[in-house]
C-alpha cells in the first residue's frame, strides 16, 4: 500500500465516523432518520482517533441538549444548582438501600477493582439485587448487581457493565437528569408536558448511549465487549422500545460501527508507519549512492590535497628550524624565523 491506500482509509474512516453520528443520534432519539441534533462539523473529527471521536460525538450531542432546555427557559446554572439539590437528596435516601444485601466477595472485588481502574476514588458499596428489570445499576453512591444475570456474561463483557454505571458515577447522570425533570415541571408549573417529557427522555437515553459508548471507544477489546453484551440483550430482550434506554438494536449497530472504527484506525496506523519506514528506507539508500560519488570524485583529489600539505609540512619545518649562520666578525646568531634580534656568543 501507499498513499493513495492511505488516503483512501483516511476517506473510509471519515464515512464510518458519520455513520457512526447518526447511529448515535438514533440512539438518543429513538427513532431514524434524527432531526433533533445539529450536525458535528467534519474538521472537527477528521483526524481524532477513535476515543477522542467517543468524546467529541457525546460532548457535542450533550450541548445540542442542553440548548433545546434553555429554549424552555432552564439555563445551564439553573440546572448546575437543581443537580446539586437532587444529589443531596440522593444521599439522604435510606430507602435506596432497603432489602438490599451486599454482593458475594468474588463480584464485590471484581466491581470495586473495575472502579478503581476508573479513576473513581470514592468509597463505593456493591449490593445484589433480585429485580429482573436491573443487570447493573448505580445512584453514584451504590451499585447493585443482579449476580444470576451478570455471571452469564463474559468477563470482558462483566467489565464493560461496570465501566458503564462508572460513567454515569463521574458525569452524575443520576442526579443531573433528575434535575432536568425538576426544573422543567418547575417551568411548567409543576407538571411535565408532552413537550418537556420528550426533553426528559432525550436526556435519559443521552445518559445511558454516552455510557454505552464512551467504554466502547476507549479500545477494540472493550468495543467487542460491548457487541457481545448488546447481542445478548437482543435476543433475550429483543430490539426494545426506546424508553429510557436506547433501543437494544440501535446498540448493538452501534457497537459494530465501533469495532469497524477502530479496526480502520489499527490499519491506518500500520499503513502510516509502513510509509513512513519505507521513506527512511529510501533516504537512506540516497545517502549510500551519494557516499559511491563522493568516493569516486575524492580519490584523486585526496591525492592530490596530500601532495600539497607535504610540501607545506616542508616548508614550514625548513623556515622554523633553527639555523647557525656566521659573519665576518665570528659573530654567532640563532635563528628561529622569528624577527628576534641576533644573541652574539663569545
Amino acid at each position: 500500500m501507499g498513499t493513495a491506500s492511505i488516503e483512501q482509509l483516511q476517506n473510509e474512516f471519515l464515512e464510518k465516523k458519520l455513520d457512526f453520528l447518526n447511529q448515535y443520534k438514533k440512539m438518543v432519539a429513538g427513532y431514524s432518520p434524527s432531526k433533533e441534533f445539529a450536525e458535528l462539523p467534519k474538521k472537527e473529527m477528521e483526524f481524532s482517533n477513535p476515543e477522542a471521536f467517543g468524546d467529541q460525538v457525546t460532548e457535542f450531542n450533550r450541548k445540542s441538549l442542553l440548548q433545546k432546555l434553555e429554549k424552555k427557559g432552564v439555563t445551564q446554572d439553573q440546572l448546575n444548582e437543581q443537580a446539586l439539590k437532587e444529589n443531596e437528596i440522593i444521599q439522604n435516601n435510606k430507602d435506596a438501600l432497603l432489602g438490599s444485601q451486599p454482593a458475594s466477595l468474588v463480584i464485590e472485588k471484581m466491581v470495586l477493582d473495575q472502579v478503581k481502574k476508573n479513576g473513581i476514588t470514592r468509597n463505593l458499596k456493591v449490593f445484589k439485587t433480585d429485580s429482573k428489570e436491573c443487570l447493573t445499576q448505580t445512584d453514584g453512591s451504590y451499585i447493585w448487581v443482579n449476580e444470576k444475570r451478570f455471571k452469564k456474561y463474559t468477563h470482558e463483557s462483566q467489565k464493560l457493565l461496570i465501566d458503564h454505571e462508572c460513567e454515569h458515577i463521574k458525569n452524575n447522570d443520576i442526579s443531573v437528569t433528575n434535575a432536568v425533570a425538576a426544573c422543567l415541571e418547575t417551568k411548567n408549573g409543576g407538571t411535565l408536558s408532552p413537550h418537556s417529557r420528550k426533553i426528559y427522555a432525550l436526556f435519559h437515553r443521552d445518559d445511558e448511549a454516552r455510557a454505552d459508548c464512551k467504554p466502547a471507544f476507549k479500545s477494540l477489546l472493550n468495543a467487542q465487549a460491548y457487541a457481545q453484551a448488546a447481542q445478548r440483550w437482543v435476543e433475550k430482550e429483543g430490539h426494545g422500545q426506546a424508553q429510557e434506554h436506547p433501543k437494544n438494536i440501535h446498540r448493538f449497530e452501534a457497537s459494530d460501527m465501533i469495532i469497524d472504527l477502530h479496526m480502520i484506525w489499527h490499519k491506518l496506523k500500520e499503513e502510516e508507519e509502513k510509509e513512513k519506514m519505507n521513506n527512511q528506507l529510501s533516504v537512506l539508500t540516497t545517502d549510500e549512492t551519494l557516499d559511491e560519488e563522493s568516493l569516486r570524485w575524492e580519490a584523486p583529489q585526496q591525492k592530490a590535497n596530500k601532495k600539497k600539505r607535504s610540501y607545506c609540512n616542508e616548508r614550514l619545518k625548513n623556515e622554523n628550524s633553527p639555523k647557525l649562520i656566521s659573519n665576518k666578525k665570528k659573530t654567532i646568531c640563532i635563528t628561529s624565523g622569528q624577527p628576534f634580534a641576533p644573541i652574539k656568543i663569545k
